[in-house]
């Protein structure tokens, strides 16, 4: 009886605590466990704080000192107690709730952190920055205030008494201001700040080549005219109850009037760099020091520099003024996984040249280093091979839908300057109905009911030898073309029910496996067969290159348990860490891609759960090293995706798969996550890139240029830190003045001899010698540039040196 009361007890005065107050916040629904307790909102009485909501601002009427103080230390410890223990996410509650909050390292994003820091006055009000940097804004307690969570899906705008579902305002979260993406491995800043000249320059101090040439030319561009304004504004600041102190007036203070300048930077590059192209072995590790004593970049090889550069082209920050300021800041950093890549399929939809450099750059922003490209398929073929020319003559979309080697090799060249692997995929057996328009004696003919189906083809056919002395030698071209080691092969989704209805692929099947009844055969036996020779094939030809060859697979020869050479790489696209372990037990390396692709559209906020993929992931007892795992793709497969969507679909989604496969596997917190891709995705857009949406309803400062790739790839000049490449028009110019000066000394030459006079005034047509020369001056004016530069002589040289 007195347990019933006690219970009877408990739930009337449940009831009684609901109806004091309405909800707050909505319960979203979680993707899982980790999401559903980071999600869930605890409604607790009117003097208690949600702990479990990380990015909770109440923002109103001034606080009074220590009364506020006092009001907000009266954090209930009982119920966070039985918040945590519900949540059975610890044992004992008392041991991490300390000093009226929570032990940061014990829960370790299990449940946000809980902070108290109420402003006593009005200097001490928290500025629009700060609350970027401390994630929350506090005040006192009090009715009809407004307060601010962002949970994922929603940045919502309720008032404290009165919540009503219809009346959420979504927003994105607040955005950094000078934070880079991914995060470095270790990364310490201080507040106090430095100046970027505008004639700033870059120093070699050992190695230079035109990898880094073009790599301070770019990113001079990137720090002068694209560095990213500071994004203090926020229209809040006009709404009633709120009070923000917008960052304007921090590039007033001191700190920043007087902030050292820096006119040089270092560059130290340990190793040669001439003629490099990126490969598997790759070092991209670098040190970075901002100081007033003084600033460098240094790092074993060239791509370590180029990341190195990329991190310096985001810390920096325009201020209102136009003015380049940087935090004081130490860096060490370099890859969790070196295989960072990202999918693009040209086969479904073609994509232009100047579409691919845009993915590039994107990739290079995002310090991706590998673009696996799925180049043709069963709709098209658009590669053009020298050796079999049909295949692209008849399996192309059109005739001008084609990568011949030119434009590949400039679109190599390109990704090598940013330090970026080109992968090719030649998709076989399966995925080859664009081949067979080309070269139909290729594929296998289909059957049915013992009869052949005109024109029904299906895999390329593997009981003939003609079918793998055609792939050597078109595989061979291709691994002359594309300079990487690697080369993707496919192996997914065969139609293995063409290969069974076909009599020879029977008669094959049951050869391989010693069967006298040729019905009951498994064609499985073929497909091994089929990839374990091609596979032996590209081997033999890997004897004759230095670096060798490595063969990418999909998951599908994995699900068979083919018997293939362990330094095949399976590429997991359909599984999780269970078929990762397999492969790794199988001696196989692992490029992970299940939950990295990005064609597949949802509505909302979906990027957490790139995010918080970890391709390595071992916690649920999982045995196999993380160094199995090469690293990860973010695939974007086109058959609803085309040249004008593409950008938007890939970035800035891919930029999360990007951190996850470049910063520490602690490197968890959503909620800072967010704020920092808030800024990176406004860079990108400033930078000239057409991205996409990923937060939800906010703002950038400006869109960007649109980028300019029809210049030439590779301009070999002379790098004075690094100077730009003078025109063609100003050669010509120089030319033309350097002759005209020649002249004209000789005319003074002359004159003083009185040769030339003198055989003028003994011409017995003047009119002819006039008219010639002004032929001549007409020729010149309307064939050269030569007027303009006349025009421009004043200032030809100050801009150029003004651009410096």
């Amino acid at each position: 009886m007195e347990l019933f009361k006690l219970f009877l007890f408990a739930v009337l005065s449940a009831f009684s605590e609901a109806f004091q107050k309405p909800p707050t916040v909505l319960i979203h629904k979680a993707n899982n466990l980790e999401n559903s307790w980071k999600n869930s909102q605890v409604n607790l009485s009117q003097n208690h704080w949600a702990p479990n909501i990380k990015y909770h601002a109440r923002l109103g009427d001034q606080a009074n000192g220590a009364a506020a103080a006092n009001q907000a230390a009266e954090v209930s410890l009982d119920v966070l107690k039985d918040t945590l223990k519900s949540s059975h996410r610890v044992a004992n509650a008392d041991e991490n709730v300390k000093n009226n909050g929570i032990n940061h390292k014990a829960f370790n994003n299990k449940i946000p952190s809980l902070e108290i820091n109420i402003p006593v006055n009005r200097e001490q009000q928290p500025s629009h920055n700060d609350f970027a940097d401390k994630e929350h804004l506090n005040q006192e307690e009090s009715h009809g205030k407004s307060r601010i969570v962002w949970d994922w899906h929603d940045f919502s705008i309720n008032m404290e008494d009165y919540v009503v579902p219809e009346q959420k305002v979504r927003r994105s979260p607040i955005s950094t201001s000078g934070e880079p993406w991914p995060l470095p491995q270790y990364y310490i800043k201080k507040p106090k700040v430095l100046q970027f000249s505008p004639n700033f320059k870059f120093v070699y101090l050992k190695h230079s080549c035109d990898i880094i040439d073009h790599a301070i030319t770019r990113y001079r561009k990137y720090i002068l005219q694209d560095s990213l304004p500071d994004l203090f504004y926020n229209n809040l600041k006009n709404a009633h109850g709120f009070h923000f102190e917008e960052s304007i007036n921090k590039y007033e203070s001191k700190i920043y009037k007087n902030a050292p300048v820096i006119t040089t930077f270092q560059i130290d590059i340990h190793t040669p760099c001439e003629g490099l192209y990126p490969s598997d072995k790759t070092e991209e590790s670098y040190d970075l020091v901002i100081k007033e004593s003084g600033c460098y970049l240094s790092a074993k090889q060239v791509w370590g520099a180029l990341r190195g550069l990329e991190t310096l082209s985001q810390l920096i920050v325009k201020s209102p003024d136009g003015d380049l300021y940087i935090k004081d800041v130490v860096i060490g950093d370099y890859p969790r996984f070196t295989h960072r890549g990202v999918m693009i399929d040209t086969s479904r939809h073609y994509l232009y040249k100047d579409i691919i450099f845009d993915v590039l750059e994107g990739m290079a922003q995002n310090k991706m280093n590998v673009l696996h490209w799925h180049m043709v398929d069963d709709q098209s073929f658009p590669y053009e091979s020298k050796v079999f020319p049909e295949l692209s003559e008849k399996g192309a979309y059109h005739p001008s839908m084609v990568y011949n080697h030119k434009v590949i090799s400039e679109i190599i060249q390109f990704a090598r300057l940013r330090g970026i692997r080109i992968v090719p995929e030649f998709d076989n057996p399966g995925h080859t109905y664009s081949w067979g328009l080309g070269r139909p004696d290729l594929l296998t003919q289909c059957y049915e009911r013992s009869r052949p189906v005109n024109g029904y083809l299906g895999p390329i056919n593997p009981t003939k030898n003609m079918s793998y002395t055609f792939l050597k030698k078109l595989l061979n071209e291709v691994l002359h073309v594309f300079k990487d080691k690697y080369i993707h092969l496919g192996g997914d989704e065969v139609p293995l029910t063409c290969w069974q209805s076909n009599p020879e692929v029977v008669r094959f099947a049951a050869h391989l496996t010693g069967s006298n009844i040729a019905e009951d055969t498994d064609v499985h036996k073929v497909l091994e067969y089929y990839e374990r020779r091609v596979i032996n094939d590209l081997a033999k030809i890997g004897k004759r290159r230095p670096e060798g060859v490595r063969v990418v697979l999909w998951q599908e020869v994995l699900n068979n348990n083919f018997q293939l050479p362990n330094d095949t790489i399976i590429q997991i696209w359909q599984g999780d860490m269970f078929d990762v372990e397999r492969a790794a037990k199988r001696g196989h390396q692992i490029v992970y891609s299940t939950c990295w692709y990005l064609d597949l559209i949802e509505y909302g906020i979906k990027w957490p759960k790139y995010y918080t993929c970890d391709p390595a992931d071992t916690s649920g007892g999982y045995d196999f090293e993380e160094s199995d795992v090469l690293g990860g793709e973010a695939c974007l497969w086109s058959e609803y995706i085309d040249n004008e969507e593409i950008m938007t679909r890939l970035w800035p989604a891919a930029s999360a798969t990007a951190e996850r496969l470049w910063s520490s596997k602690d490197v968890k917190d959503i909620d800072k996550a967010g704020q920092r891709l808030y800024e990176h995705r406004c860079r990108m857009l400033s930078r000239g890139l057409r991205v996409g949406q990923i937060n939800g309803p906010d703002y950038c400062p400006r869109h960007g240029r649109m980028r300019e790739y029809d210049r030439p790839i590779v301009q070999e000049h002379d790098c004075e830190g690094c100077s730009k490449p003078v025109d063609a028009d100003g050669l010509t110019f120089v030319a033309v003045f350097i002759v005209a000066a020649l002249l004209g000394g000789v005319l003074v030459q002359y004159s003083h001899n009185g040769g030339l006079v003198g055989n003028l005034k003994a011409c017995r047509s003047r009119t002819i010698m006039f008219t010639f020369m002004l032929l001549l001056l007409l020729y010149v004016m309307c064939y050269t540039t030569i007027w303009v530069h006349i025009m421009d002589l004043k200032r030809i040289y100050p801009w150029r040196q003004k651009i410096m």
